[in-house]
Formats: structure tokens, C-alpha cells, sequence
């Protein structure tokens, strides 16, 4: 439970930071 529930936080956050990375 706990390994699954912090691989999606962990790919959301990823995802995000990807998201930034295509603004600049």
C-alpha cells in the first residue's frame, strides 16, 4: 500500500516538474 501511494505522489510531482520544464 504505502510503496504504491508514494509512486503515484512521486509521479505527480514528476509530471509537474516536467510541465515546468516545457514552460521555459
Amino acid at each position: 500500500m504505502y510503496g504504491i501511494q508514494t509512486h503515484i505522489l512521486f509521479s505527480i510531482y514528476d509530471s509537474e516538474r516536467f510541465a515546468n520544464e516545457l514552460k521555459k
